[in-house]
């Protein structure tokens, strides 16, 4: 269920970044070596996470309410908020990865983070008895491995611009993200609601299992998924081009 608030979150988090940092980074690699608008689309992610998570602990015992039916998991909505900052980050270095045309390193850093990790620190948390919080926050670690990597390229741009960033490169961001916000949210709402009504009216355990179905569409969906990965940033440099 945290996953299924993670997706529900994450267009708002990361405000379509995946798509439109990814889209400018493939149509600038002669500008200052791809990196120009890493630090605007940072600066974004960064404002609206921290927002999201400032609103989520003033209001988590409602919130939890709402979510779980049951406000005794606080706990497990603080660890999801702490998730959500993660995945923000790693999202910025994927779609930077991507548009700068490195999909192997892009791939296998999602592998490692995504797939292989948290099946790692899920056996071994449990293996010790520990929570599903404490799962969730070992996940959030994972992510916020992406942080060294976003600063590395960021001091690689701010030495060759002599600027953090520029304001026409985040308002370019803004005006190409924003329409994609409510399309991206109202399809991860889509399969949020099974869950959410799950936990609701049943157990959370109930809910787990529908997300695994979801989870199984979704394996599918991502093999569909994967020949736009790799075409969305050549596309991109070749409309550029064209005007």
């Amino acid at each position: 269920l945290a996953r299924r608030i993670l997706t529900v979150a994450d267009p708002i988090a990361t405000f379509a970044m995946g798509f439109a940092l990814t889209r400018y980074t493939a149509i600038s690699l002669d500008d200052h070596k791809g990196h120009s608008y890493l630090s605007s689309a940072t600066l974004i992610v960064f404002v609206i996470t921290t927002l999201i998570i400032a609103l989520g602990i003033w209001f988590d015992v409602r919130i939890s309410e709402i979510i779980f039916n049951d406000s005794n998991h606080t706990s497990l909505f603080h660890a999801t908020l702490v998730l959500v900052a993660g995945y923000s980050m790693y999202i910025l270095l994927y779609s930077h990865l991507r548009g700068l045309g490195l999909m192997s390193i892009a791939n296998i850093w999602q592998l490692a983070v995504v797939a292989i990790g948290p099946l790692i620190i899920s056996w071994q948390v449990l293996d010790a008895g520990g929570g599903v919080e404490l799962i969730i926050y070992g996940m959030a670690a994972l992510f916020f491995l992406s942080a060294p990597f976003i600063v590395k390229y960021l001091k690689i741009y701010t030495l060759l611009d002599g600027r953090f960033f520029r304001k026409n490169k985040l308002k370019e961001l803004v005006v190409y993200a924003m329409p994609r916000v409510p399309g991206i949210f109202s399809y991860n709402l889509m399969f949020a609601v099974g869950p959410f009504i799950a936990a609701y009216h049943g157990l959370l355990r109930e809910s787990g299992f529908i997300v695994i179905g979801q989870f199984v569409l979704r394996i599918v969906e991502g093999g569909l998924e994967s020949f736009s990965r790799v075409a969305f940033p050549r596309l991109a440099q070749d409309f550029s081009k064209s005007g």
